[in-house]
This record gives structure tokens, C-alpha cells and sequence, in this order.
């Protein structure tokens, strides 16, 4: 699934296609290469992803584990932590990004990317 790509990049939160999650059988891919019916760690399994054109320099954190994601893409650094926002924890810098990516799994609301728990989108 795509969205259009002239909706304001600032209102769009998600992760780098070159971000790690973590699969069910404890492997890792990349989350470029993920599909419809992959399974995260926990069983979880993928309904979707959305991918959002940006093409362009935007704000984005970028955390020593190799996750890159936008600003206020809710993350949760520890299991039993709070949510919060990725720019509270780490700094912001510019880079270019090609496309946003969120990840729509049918029984969670997380999943671990790069081993930070990262917010999904919950169909059930």
C-alpha cells in the first residue's frame, strides 16, 4: 500500500526500509523486504505495509542500534518502559530518506526493530 506522496512528510512518522525486525524464528530482515503474511517475533503476523514516498532530506533519529526513524514515531526503549517519542531520547539530524515505512500486524502494537520496540498498526 502506498500513500499519496503530497501529504506534508512532517505529519508522517515511520522507519528507514534498512531497519532490522525481528521475526519469529529469531532471524532478522530488513524492513524492505518484509510482506503480507511474514511473522514477527511473538507470532505476530504482517496484514500489511505501508510504504510512503518522501524522496527527500527530513529529520529523522538515528539510534546507535541501527534503527532510523522519524521523530515522533511512538518507541518503547525497554519492554515494561512508557511510550515516548524517539527525539526525546536521542538527537535529531537531517537525512535523506526514500521511503517511510509502517508495519500493520494483526494481534500487536509493537514490534522490535533494530531491538527498540517500535509502534505498529493493530488490525484486530
Amino acid at each position: 500500500m502506498e500513500q499519496d506522496s503530497n501529504f506534508p512528510v512532517k505529519c508522517i512518522t515511520g522507519f528507514t526500509g534498512d531497519c532490522l525486525v525481528q521475526l519469529e524464528d529469531s532471524t532478522t530482515e530488513y524492513v524492505r523486504n518484509l510482506q503480507k503474511g511474514d511473522r514477527l517475533w511473538g507470532g505476530h503476523v504482517i496484514e500489511d505495509i505501508i510504504k510512503t514516498p518522501v524522496h527527500k532530506e527530513v529529520e529523522m533519529v538515528l539510534f546507535n542500534t541501527g534503527l532510523h526513524i522519524a521523530p515522533y514515531h511512538p518507541i518503547k526503549p525497554e519492554p515494561t518502559a512508557d511510550w515516548c517519542f524517539p527525539c526525546h531520547k536521542d538527537y535529531i539530524l537531517k537525512l535523506y530518506v526514500d521511503d517511510y515505512y509502517n508495519i500493520v500486524v494483526n494481534t500487536t502494537d509493537v514490534a522490535n526493530i533494530n531491538g527498540i520496540y517500535v509502534a505498529t498498526h493493530r488490525t484486530s
